[in-house]
């Protein structure tokens, strides 16, 4: 009965980690999608002819192109 209650809670476990990473993805992926030039960013490196606008949200996430240091706030 206990290895039982301990496979429950096991995959109980596995559940809860599976729903937290698909949250960070939505999570991640709505913060691309408002972000235009995030968006283009990122459609641009899928696409090598087409270069990179520069980032000016400079609260979104860093741009994985630009190498530059972040501003002070």
């Amino acid at each position: 009965m206990k290895s039982y209650e301990g496979r429950r809670q096991y995959l109980s476990h596995l559940h809860v980690q599976k729903l937290e990473d698909h949250t960070q993805i939505i999570t991640l992926s709505s913060s691309i999608l408002s972000n235009p030039t995030l968006h283009s960013n990122l459609l641009a490196s899928l696409d090598p002819t087409t270069p990179p606008k520069p980032n000016l949200d400079h609260n979104a996430y860093p741009c994985p192109q630009s190498r530059s240091p972040a501003r002070p706030p």
